[in-house]
């Protein structure tokens, strides 16, 4: 069974593990979620393809001789999974420090 959240589709394909319904049962929960483009706003539902966040970010626009090229590896996949990770570390390190969890 996959539980994973798809922000393209704003559903899950586990329900029951949804922030709220977790939540509700676990206060401490530390909860992160990925996206392209946010939660909100006129791009939300567009997928975050690595080339398209390469490209619109202006990454492409410094790679390449005289046309913009996207880079050899996922970049931008490898960063957001770090900078995620990274992330969880900082909440753990706050729940530990005040106390609680959240959603970030």
């Amino acid at each position: 069974e996959e539980w994973v959240e798809d922000p393209t589709q704003s559903t899950w394909v586990c329900p029951a593990l949804s922030y709220d319904t977790i939540a509700s049962s676990n206060k401490g929960i530390i909860y992160a979620s990925i996206s392209g483009f946010g939660a909100t706003g006129p791009m939300a539902q567009r997928p975050g393809y690595d080339v398209a966040i390469s490209a619109l970010g202006g990454l492409m626009s410094i790679t390449g001789d005289e046309r913009p090229a996207k880079v050899g590896v996922a970049v931008t996949d490898i960063a957001t999974g770090l900078y995620t990770a990274n992330s969880v570390m900082a909440a753990l390190l706050l729940r530990e420090r005040r106390g609680g969890g959240g959603q970030r």
